[in-house]
């Protein structure tokens, strides 16, 4: 997915893009997507956290992000730290103030809470310096101002995979040659059987993240036995390139040639809900699915179920309520690239890396 060739002046954009999930794949892409929109004379080097600092010392712009890099939680339980997952992605706010680089945080989340001051302590200095934030929701950004102590400009835009609306919208208008139910997330194999007996069509499973291929695995010969018209979709690997990471159409065609979708994945669900398919949603309240179906009002299309708070027949109703009667219309569509104009008026001015005067010797270990 990178576009950078050697001797171009470019990004370097850190996030989880080789984490076997295509919703990160899709999050790369789209901060690529939208930094060259701002800069066209930047092209992009998209890596993992594990890349070498000489990276960071030639680039004209160092990004973190997007994806929920804010927290230093294992699990809702709020029980356990973890303390790699900051330091893997914030270091490079060090490394950029060590090189001179600007840098700027693209479509950051907070999953949870910030608990240790450690944790804050160590985000805090990495970000000082930074040109700008850029959040996927208000209570993200507000992590940044009240918790961090950000200084800076932060703006709240939908996630940067809006940048993909047009084009979504325009594959969701393609006429299909029979109903398509898409199931992307932690659904349960017994209800899919129970939703595939619910319509005469295609009953498609999307398998967008390491842990739904595992679940899978262990459901296959059930789901195989009891399901008719059965379409299994590894988002992850279709179309892969040489390295082995594929980019975000399939994920975008599997989710957007569907007439329903229920899931618990957040960006099939921001697919679903660009393309104006029905979807139904399982998640947690306050978690980054809830969040946008909150700020989307109230859509009779898109259904959001706490599986804390309510119970797994509740869900299941609304899922098979779907199933019956649901719809794509990508006329009802939401989000637009234009969404994420205050991204790029913060990028435009900003990639005038200082002039290195004299010999610098760049490490060469991380």
């Amino acid at each position: 997915m990178s576009s950078a060739r050697p001797g171009d002046s470019y990004c370097l954009i850190v996030n989880a893009c080789l984490a076997n999930n295509a919703g990160e794949a899709l999050l790369a892409a789209s901060a690529r997507e939208v930094i060259q929109q701002a800069r066209p004379d930047l092209r992009c080097i998209i890596a993992d956290p594990d890349v070498d600092r000489t990276l960071v010392a030639n680039a004209s712009l160092v990004a973190i992000g997007p994806g929920g890099m804010l927290y230093d939680l294992i699990g809702h339980e709020e029980v356990a730290l973890d303390f790699q997952n900051v330091a893997n992605y914030f270091r490079f706010g060090y490394l950029a103030r060590e090189y001179s680089v600007p840098l700027a945080m693209i479509g950051m989340g907070s999953q949870s809470r910030l608990i240790s001051r450690t944790t804050v302590a160590y985000i805090r200095a990495s970000i000082a310096d930074a040109i700008f934030v850029n959040t996927r929701d208000s209570h993200s950004a507000a992590v940044f101002t009240d918790r961090l102590e950000f200084q800076g400009p932060i703006v709240v835009t939908p996630d940067v995979c809006v940048v993909y609306s047009d084009m979504i919208r325009n594959i969701a208008s393609r006429p299909s040659e029979r109903r398509t139910v898409a199931i992307c997330g932690s659904i349960g194999a017994e209800t899919v059987v129970a939703l595939a007996r619910e319509h005469q069509g295609r009953t498609r499973i999307i398998l967008q993240g390491l842990e739904d291929a595992q679940w899978f695995d262990r459901c296959e010969a059930f789901l195989r036995a009891h399901v008719n018209d059965l379409e299994v979709l590894d988002v992850r690997t279709m179309g892969s390139n040489k390295v082995g990471a594929a980019g975000p159409e399939p994920l975008i065609e599997a989710v957007a040639t569907s007439d329903v979708l229920i899931s618990s994945r957040f960006h099939a669900m921001m697919v679903g809900i660009i393309a104006g398919v029905d979807t139904v949603v399982s998640g947690i309240t306050n978690d980054k699915r809830h969040r946008v179906c909150q700020d989307l009002g109230d859509q009779d299309w898109v259904y959001f179920h706490d599986h804390h708070k309510s119970p797994h027949s509740e869900f299941r109703e609304r899922a098979l309520e779907a199933v019956r009667s649901g719809r794509r219309d990508p006329s009802r569509g939401r989000f637009s690239p234009a969404d994420l104009e205050p991204i790029r008026r913060l990028l435009k001015p900003t990639v005038q890396k200082p002039q290195v005067l004299g010999p610098v010797v760049v490490p060469t270990a991380v």
